[in-house]
């Protein structure tokens, strides 16, 4: 199934299937996307993310701020562990939600990838305190994944002129927050864990290391300052997001949703 369907389709609640096998699936939808950001002036710049392919037909999901360039290519490995490297070409960037930070867009797809395609389960509740997390995402050349547990929830979160991210709230599970005040335009993350993410991860899948069911995407890693202290930890948008999205652009073409 490919186009308006598949997506659609990932709306619909399904059986997860076997776990292992659907996490192995991650290694090849992880796309790497290098880019030529759109306000810089040396085109032999080059800035790395990552993102998740959704169909077999090239739909994939990535943060905003990765693919925000005025040039951008795609490539990923069709076969577990990299057996053959495809590189292909961005068609559009489709719709985007500057609240979570999220842009899907349209990448072509060689025949002979097709079949290393999985599509994702979304998962229908958030991770709770503690569970397992598998994240995915493109270090320099290779896929890589990293294990974490979920270790809380938090607010919104302020991009610094340097880059940097700090949260203007912080709320752990079992413990209360700072009650700092919140940014209207900054991306909602919704959890975060202490899997080691490292740049080139954004973009990148969240799944659920005993369902293999999608959690949600990567976005940054995050210096928080609370009652606790500084501490650093990694966030994500939950895939709550990622269904706003897609629900807005499958409405916006006149396709009925499945229920």
């Amino acid at each position: 199934m490919e186009g308006l369907d598949a997506l659609a389709m990932l709306l619909m609640e399904c059986s997860p299937g076997d776990a292992t096998n659907r996490r192995a699936a991650y290694w090849d939808s992880t796309v790497k996307i290098t880019t030529i950001p759109e306000r810089c002036s040396d085109d032999r710049q080059r800035y790395q993310g990552s993102g998740l392919l959704l169909t077999t037909d090239g739909y994939f999901v990535t943060n905003l701020h990765v693919l925000d360039a005025k040039q951008a290519t795609i490539e990923f490995h069709g076969g577990l562990l990299g057996e053959n490297v495809y590189a292909t070409s961005l068609e559009k960037r489709l719709i985007k939600l500057e609240r979570y930070d999220l842009i899907l867009g349209k990448c072509t797809i060689p025949e002979a990838a097709k079949e290393h395609i999985v599509p994702p389960v979304l998962a229908d509740k958030t991770p709770g305190l503690k569970d397992e997390v598998r994240v995915y995402g493109f270090k320099h050349e290779v896929v890589e994944e990293r294990v974490g547990k979920v270790l809380g929830q938090h607010g919104r979160m302020r991009l610094c002129a340097d880059g940097s991210i700090v949260t203007q709230s912080y709320r752990v599970f079992s413990k209360s927050g700072s009650g700092a005040s919140l940014m209207d335009n900054a991306p909602e993350v919704s959890w975060f864990s202490d899997a080691r993410v490292e740049q080139g991860f954004s973009g990148g899948a969240v799944v659920h290391a005993a369902l293999g069911t999608l959690m949600g995407i990567t976005v940054t890693k995050l210096e928080m300052t609370s009652f606790l202290g500084t501490v650093y930890e990694h966030g994500y948008i939950a895939v709550d997001g990622l269904r706003k999205l897609l629900s807005i652009y499958l409405r916006t073409l006149g396709f009925a949703i499945p229920r």
